[in-house]
C-alpha cells in the first residue's frame, strides 16, 4: 500500500468551538467556513494516529493520503455496492468543498507491528488535538508523526506488508476520487484522505432495510412468497444478533427466520437480495430502487421500535452482522448498505486542501 504524509488543516479550537453549530457550518457550506480562518494548517508534512473513544470501546487508527491507483488496481477493495444519488452528491461536494475533510475508513488485516508503532507514538508525545463530539462520551484525539525516521518506517510497513483493504467507510468518495483522477489524466486527483485500521479496532453493524412493497401485491400474496422462500419461522419478542437469522417487523410483530439456501455457502446479505427483495418484493436494482429505505445501527431496540410505529404497513428487516473475517475473504460485490462500520470518522477533524483553495 502506497501511503504519503501530507499538510494537514485541523480546528483552531482558539477561534471555534467544535460544536453542533460549527459541525453543521462545515458540513453545508465548507468552503464558506474555512475562509473564514477556522482551521488551522499543521506545520510540515506528517501522518497522524487518531484515537477514537466511545464508552468503554477504544479504537485506533492512522490518517495518511493514499494513492488512488491503489484502489484501482484493486489494492483496495469495495465490498459493496454504492447507491447512485450519493455517488452524485458527493461528485458535487468535492468539486464545491475544493478539500477532503473527512478520511475515508480502510480495514486492513490484523497487523502487530503497526499497532506497536501507533502505541509508541501516543505513549511517547502530547496530543495535537483533542476534542468531544457530538457529546462528552466521545472523544477524538490526534498525534502528530512528523518524524523522518516514524514516517520511513510506517511507509515502508504498509508498502511492504499491506497488501490489500477493504473500504470500511467511504465507498462514493474512493469512486469520485477516481473517476477525478482518471478525468485528469495526470498527478491530479492522485492521493485520497484516508485513516487505516485494523479488524480488532473496528466494531461492525447493518442497517434497517425497510421495503414498501408494490400497490399491487397483498399482504396475503408477500406472505406466502416469504413462506415459500425460508423456513423456521417464529414470532419473537427480542433482538438477538443470531448467526444466519434475519428478522422481520410488519404490522406491529416482529417475527425471525432462515433463508432458504441452496448447496454451497453465499454471503447472506447476497442471499437476502435474490430470494426476498428479487423474488418476494420484485427489487430488481437496489442501487436506484425508491422501495427501500435505509436506517444505520440495526439492533438498536429503539430505532426498531421508531420505525415499527411509523412504517406498521412496510417490511422492515435486520440481518446479522457480517465478521471482519467474512468481508476480508469476500470476493463478490454485496448489495449497498451491508455493513455499518464503527467508529464514525467526523468531518472537519483532518482536512486536506485540493486544488484552488
Amino acid at each position: 500500500m502506497q501511503i504519503f504524509p501530507f499538510h494537514a488543516h485541523i480546528p483552531d479550537l482558539k477561534k471555534v468551538k467544535f460544536d453542533d453549530l460549527f459541525y453543521q457550518g462545515i458540513r453545508e457550506d465548507f468552503y464558506k467556513a474555512f475562509r473564514k480562518g477556522v482551521f488551522k494548517p499543521v506545520p510540515g508534512e506528517a501522518f497522524f494516529i487518531l484515537e477514537i473513544k466511545e464508552g468503554q470501546t477504544t479504537s485506533t487508527g492512522l490518517i495518511a493520503m493514499t494513492d488512488i491507483r491503489d484502489y484501482l488496481n484493486q489494492h483496495i477493495r469495495k465490498h459493496e455496492r454504492t447507491l447512485d444519488k450519493k455517488q452524485k452528491l458527493h461528485h458535487q461536494l468535492f468539486i464545491e468543498r475544493r478539500a477532503m475533510i473527512k478520511p475515508a475508513a480502510l480495514m486492513i488485516p490484523a497487523h502487530a507491528r503497526l499497532n506497536d508503532l501507533y502505541r509508541e507514538v501516543k505513549s511517547g508525545s502530547k496530543p495535537l488535538l483533542k476534542i468531544r463530539f457530538p457529546d462528552k462520551t466521545v472523544i477524538h484525539t490526534l498525534w502528530k508523526v512528523d518524524d523522518p525516521r516514524r514516517i520511513s518506517s510506517l511507509s515502508r510497513q504498509y508498502k511492504q506488508s499491506v497488501r490489500t483493504a477493504v473500504i470500511a467507510d467511504g465507498h462514493h468518495r474512493f469512486a469520485t476520487s477516481a473517476l477525478l483522477y482518471s478525468r485528469a489524466g495526470g498527478w491530479a486527483h492522485q492521493r485520497i484522505l484516508t485513516v487505516y485500521f485494523t479488524p480488532d479496532q473496528l466494531k461492525i453493524s447493518g442497517f434497517f432495510r425497510v421495503v414498501d412493497p408494490l400497490k399491487s401485491s397483498s399482504a396475503q400474496k408477500i406472505a406466502q412468497r416469504l413462506k415459500q422462500a425460508t423456513e423456521q419461522w417464529e414470532p419473537v419478542q427480542e433482538l438477538l444478533n443470531k448467526k444466519d437469522f434475519l428478522y422481520m417487523a410488519h404490522d406491529h410483530q416482529l417475527y425471525r427466520f432462515r433463508i432458504r439456501a441452496r448447496a454451497g455457502r453465499v454471503a447472506l446479505p447476497l442471499l437476502f437480495s435474490e430470494k426476498i427483495l428479487n423474488e418476494v418484493f420484485e427489487i430488481r436494482d437496489e442501487t436506484r430502487s425508491p422501495r427501500i429505505s435505509y436506517f444505520e445501527k440495526t439492533y438498536d431496540v429503539e430505532v426498531l421500535k421508531t420505525l415499527m410505529e411509523q412504517y406498521p404497513q412496510k417490511y422492515i428487516f435486520i440481518l446479522p452482522s457480517l465478521t471482519p473475517r467474512e468481508i476480508l475473504s469476500n470476493k463478490k460485490i454485496l448489495p449497498p448498505k451491508s455493513t455499518y462500520f464503527m467508529p464514525r470518522i467526523i468531518n472537519g477533524l483532518v482536512v486536506a486542501l485540493g486544488q484552488g483553495l
